[in-house]
């Protein structure tokens, strides 16, 4: 790693993007390899930065298992923001074939590439996505209520982020509506539901729920005057009232 980190951030890049060499790098060091691929996305890399962020990791002692940013990532990334000069950004999408082994730590690189507006392709706000989807759902399984509502404001921060979800190289809804269906969740089924103008599909799902939060939202289609969407809204609250 020393080695690595003492070479010109172009060579440095193409031995962490090797298949030959990148996996075995990621496996070996995770952490490790994560914060100085992020140094290379946001052009803060530099021998000064990554040795400042490794003594800090050094010392924490941080797990590579944990849900929590590694120190060498968080350190790289508080240099990043300060620091007074920025050099080449390298793609991340040059690197993600190394860690589909970390699943968390590439999550943790998507979003943090995402903060400080390193370009994503298409392919890699799925990839966030989908992976923070994971996450989620791994926070249910467990009945861990705080890592749920936590993964659950993220996922809604990143549908209806314009720059994830507009644009040429964003995520396209129908693309996010299977992610969030397979996943089983609800919010972003509703709120993709609506975007999409599914109309039949949504009133469907809100008297389906029959919650308070759900009748609240059939009310407000009302608002639209169309009388045939108020006739269906007026069924359903019937038939939920029956029920």
């Amino acid at each position: 790693l020393a080695l690595l980190c003492s070479l010109d951030p172009g060579a440095t890049a193409k031995c962490i993007s090797s298949p030959s060499l990148g996996p075995d790098i990621v496996h070996a060091a995770p952490r490790e390899a994560a914060g100085i691929v992020l140094a290379l996305c946001d052009g803060s890399f530099s021998p000064t930065n990554l040795a400042a962020a490794a003594g800090g990791d050094a010392a924490a002692g941080g797990d590579s298992s944990s849900s929590v940013p590694p120190p060498l990532v968080e350190g790289l990334a508080k240099s990043s923001a300060t620091s007074d000069g920025i050099g080449k950004r390298f793609n991340l999408r040059r690197f993600t074939d190394c860690f589909v082994e970390q699943p968390k730590l590439l999550r943790l690189l998507l979003a943090t590439c995402r903060d400080r507006k390193c370009h994503l392709s298409a392919d890699l706000k799925r990839c966030l996505l989908e992976l923070t989807l994971d996450e989620w759902a791994v926070g249910r399984r467990r009945g861990d209520s705080a890592q749920e509502r936590r993964k659950r404001a993220e996922v809604m921060d990143i549908l209806t982020d314009p720059h994830i979800m507009e644009g040429s190289d964003g995520i396209e809804p129908t693309d996010a509506l299977v992610l969030v269906q397979d996943a089983d969740f609800a919010e972003g089924i509703t709120f993709l539901y609506e975007k999409l103008g599914l109309r039949d599909m949504l009133l469907d799902r809100l008297a389906d729920d029959g919650g308070a939060s759900a009748r609240r939202s059939l009310l407000a289609m009302c608002s639209t005057g169309d009388p045939d969407i108020t006739a269906m809204v007026l069924e359903k609250l019937v038939d939920i009232s029956c029920v």
